[in-house]
């Protein structure tokens, strides 16, 4: 439950794949917008995904986040025993390109799933891409907010 003395809702949007929010913040006003994702199974259905979340770029002009499960791996290093670069991971580079997007690296480990198999495979299909203003207002933020700095 979000406190409403801190963050206002202001529009919402559902998907096939996707569940987004725009917010403003009560004490600033600053509008920003979320979007939690959970791809498709089939390759075939991304661009359905990439669809649903240009179309939010386009009617919300404000820094965003996505976030979620997307079941696509960007590049062949991002899953266990490689594999082969096909038209699914180029779409979704591609889709990151276009939107002016950030993939933000993991601090910790490599993948994120796992097949969970005698035999598991892992890859790196769970991220966060945020558009380069919302990396500015939050790191800017968190330095404004740290201790010892004017």
């Amino acid at each position: 439950m979000r406190d409403k003395r801190v963050v206002e809702k202001s529009e919402d949007c559902t998907g096939d794949y996707m569940v987004a929010c725009s917010f403003k913040n009560i004490v600033d006003e600053y509008q920003w917008a979320f979007a939690s994702v959970y791809g498709p199974n089939l390759d075939c259905a991304g661009s359905v995904l990439w669809d649903e979340l240009a179309g939010l770029s386009s009617i919300w002009d404000f820094p965003w986040c996505i976030g979620g499960n997307f079941n696509i791996t960007r590049f062949s290093s991002e899953q266990s025993g490689g594999s082969s670069f096909n038209s699914p991971m180029v779409d979704f580079s591609n889709f990151i390109y276009e939107q002016d997007l950030l993939d933000i690296p993991l601090t910790a480990g490599t993948y994120t799933w796992s097949s969970n198999r005698e035999h598991p495979t892992w890859s790196r299909i769970n991220k966060f891409l945020v558009s380069p203003e919302w990396e500015d207002i939050t790191l800017n933020s968190s330095k404004r907010d740290s201790p010892g700095c004017a």
